[in-house]
């Protein structure tokens, strides 16, 4: 069976570690989210990606034989690639992302993916299968600043003061050093996680949400 296979120019804007490799994500040239898997839809390892936010790669790909389902659209398999350079230092990634037609939210953390997002009463962040979004990336400029804690479980979170009464939190999965606070109108990029739910539980499998980094370039 033949297999399509295409190629295409991505800008990488982000880096997550997974307990299985590196997630990477990226923004093409005509303006979609794309996941670079291995070849066979794998992340791939730390040791074998050597890509870089803000690296530009020419990127030939087919679609997985088994695409996850959704909000998880972006997935593709990497055949092959070539380094094409770096987003020049005099364009911030609001103007790339702009020049592409790539929306941003802007304002407050409810608003994001599609205004889908449910919360738990520790104001953790969620979609479940009652209502999808499209992707399971997106761009934030938010409105409030953020700021870090961490758990008992050693993890950061970002705390986003919702109204007087409540607070929301996320957490961060990006590879860069953790700051004490974000500040409003920088723009980040958050995803939501794999559908997951605690084992034992009688609750519905859940999509919770990430943030994956920030860009310190506007």
């Amino acid at each position: 069976m033949n297999v399509l296979v295409i190629s295409v120019d991505v800008l990488v804007v982000s880096k997550t570690r997974m307990r299985q490799g590196i997630c990477v994500g990226g923004v093409t040239d005509n303006g979609y989210f794309v996941r670079l898997m291995d070849k066979n839809g794998y992340y791939p390892h730390d040791d074998s990606t050597n890509y870089e936010i803000r690296d530009i790669w020419e990127i030939a790909f087919k679609r997985p034989e088994y695409p996850r389902s959704l909000p998880h659209s972006e997935d593709i398999c990497v055949m092959g690639r070539k380094f094409k350079g770096v987003l020049h230092s005099s364009i911030s990634m609001i103007d790339f992302l702009d020049s592409k037609n790539v929306f941003i939210y802007r304002g407050c953390l409810s608003a994001l993916f599609e205004s889908k997002l449910r919360f738990t009463h520790n104001g953790a962040g969620f979609i479940d299968k009652h209502d999808i979004p499209q992707n399971s990336v997106c761009f934030w400029v938010p409105d409030k600043e953020l700021f870090s804690i961490s758990d008992y479980n050693g993890r950061i979170r970002y705390n986003y003061r919702h109204d007087d009464r409540r607070r929301l939190s996320i957490s961060y999965v990006g590879l860069s050093h953790p700051v004490n606070i974000i500040p409003r109108g920088m723009l980040l990029r958050m995803s939501l996680a794999h559908w997951w739910k605690p084992v034992g539980s009688n609750d519905d499998e859940r999509c919770y949400l990430l943030l994956s980094g920030w860009f310190n370039d506007e």
